[in-house]
This record gives structure tokens, sequence and C-alpha cells, in this order.
């Protein structure tokens, strides 16, 4: 997903991004809202067909740069604290949007996955969208947008991924691979063996 990220945001935007995954934690609800700064971009995914939601958590200044390249400015360091306008936000939604479509195909192997925007919001307070003690998965990528850094949190609570959990494993991916083997796949492996080459060096003696 960081990759497709990547390649997306840097054609959409016409600038040099750089996305990558930081971390993968289990936490509980309650210390992930708790470490969200406002104002915030918040997005509330439907992970449909899976019964519950999602968060995409935005860095504001990540937020403002994405904004300010959108209208066509160089994405520079916003360092004011402001809330969101309106027409910011619609921007946002409009890229939320095309950011969610690049969810799909990484799970793929597990389910055929429809995720969509419900609502966006910039208050932490109104984003709660299981127990606080609920366990959640928090996945961290660290995004650059030219000199600006900033990062993005998906938040998946266990409730909402619990009816899939058997088929997150690498035992069902592998197992889910097509074993099949055509005449065609064979005679490109011997090919592709035959036109490698192996440097070969042997020691005589001591």
């Amino acid at each position: 997903f960081s990759r497709m990220l990547n390649t997306f945001l840097s054609g959409y935007l016409r600038s040099y991004v750089q996305a990558e995954v930081t971390s993968v934690e289990e936490l509980s609800y309650y210390e992930f809202s708790n470490s969200i700064v406002n104002p915030a971009i918040i997005a509330i995914i439907d992970f449909h067909p899976l019964t519950g939601q999602v968060l995409i958590d935005l860095s504001p200044s990540i937020a403002f740069a994405l904004i300010d390249r959108i209208l066509g400015g160089s994405g520079k360091n916003y360092d004011e604290i402001r809330t969101f306008t309106e027409i910011e936000i619609t921007l946002i939604k409009k890229l939320v949007r095309q950011i969610l479509e690049l969810m799909i195909d990484p799970w793929e192997n597990v389910i055929e996955l429809q995720p969509t925007l419900e609502k966006m919001e910039t208050n932490s307070q109104f984003a709660q969208i299981v127990s606080p003690n609920e366990t959640v998965a928090l996945t961290t990528l660290n995004l650059k947008i030219g000199d600006v850094e900033g990062m993005l949190n998906i938040c998946i609570p266990h409730i909402v991924i619990e009816p899939i959990l058997p088929k997150l494993s690498t035992k069902f991916w592998f197992s889910s691979i097509s074993k099949t083997i055509t005449d065609e796949d064979k005679q490109s492996l011997k090919n592709r063996v035959e036109k490698s080459k192996v440097n070969v060096s042997a020691i005589l003696g001591s």
C-alpha cells in the first residue's frame, strides 16, 4: 500500500513524495485517540463488507502541504496552527476517496474490500468509532512531500477484522496461490536459468 500511495501522490501532485511504513503496533483506541493532535484531519471509513469503521489520521502539516500543491503552490511547510476551512476539507475529501481505491488491491487476497468515506472530522472527540478500551491495529506511514514531513495513521479496530482473522496469516496466502504450472512456465524458467551468469571460484591447496 505504501508503494502504491507513493506512486499515486507523486503523480497526483506532480511532486516528489516519499511514503514508507514506520511502525505497526497493537494498542487501545484510547491511547490512539489521545495521541491525535487537534486540529486534525480524520477520515472515518466504512470498511464494507466488514462491519464497522476504520480511521485514517493525517498530520496537519501534510494536509496543508497537499492542499497547497493541489491549488498550484509549492507545497511548502505551513507553521501556523489553525482550523481547516470548508474548501480545504472538500479538497482533502476528494483526495482521500482516491486513496481509498488504493486499499482494494492489497486486501484482494483476503476480502473484496469496498471502502467508502463516511465523513471527515477535525477533532478526535468526534471520531469515537469504538469503545476506548477496544484493541486496534495502528499502522503508521511516514510521508515526505518536498521538505514537509508528517504521519499518516491507519487505525483498524480488532472487532472490524475479527471475522477474517484466519485469512490474515501468510499460511493462508500461500495455500490460496494456484499451484498449476504450464509448459510455458517450465520453458520460461528453463530459458532464464540457461541465460543466468554465475561466478565460480576455486581454491587449490591452501
